[in-house]
């Protein structure tokens, strides 16, 4: 399951309008491409039947799309990261106590979250493109 809305989400719950306590990200999850982008955009497995290095272009192209899905998940994975420091910083102007520890915990609950749908979107991804692979090689050997 795709849960990159879900990502949006969660940011967009801390990016609504500045109150006390709020969270403020600088960055939404747009700010990065998609681990679904290279799925998303990637060719028919079927454009290079007869084609003299169809095999070739296949593998290539399937290298490429590990590539593009990883670097997405490099940068989203970073996001997350830099969004839960933010947050952690915005909820130090918390003076009561238990409030900023309610703030540091929801902070840390949602950054969690955001990284096991982040996981669980780069294998989805990844199983696409070695099923885009397989497919392609089989449209060659016809």
């Amino acid at each position: 399951m795709k849960h990159s809305i879900a990502l949006g989400l969660v940011c967009a719950l801390f990016a609504s309008p500045a109150r006390a306590g709020d969270v403020i990200l600088p960055f939404t999850p747009g700010v990065c491409a998609s681990v679904f982008t290279a799925e998303n955009d990637i060719i028919a497995s079927n454009m290079f039947v007869g084609f003299v290095r169809c095999v070739d272009l296949c593998k290539s192209i399937a290298k490429d799309c590990v590539k593009f899905t990883k670097d997405a998940y490099s940068c989203q994975t970073g996001l997350v990261s830099d969004s839960l420091d933010y947050s952690k910083k915005e909820c130090a102007n918390i003076s009561d106590g238990p409030t900023r520890k309610t703030c540091e915990l929801a902070a840390k609950t949602n950054s969690d979250v955001a990284r096991g749908n982040l996981k669980s979107d780069l294998e989805e991804a990844l199983g696409f493109c070695d099923s885009w692979r397989t497919e392609c090689l089989g449209f060659c050997a016809n």
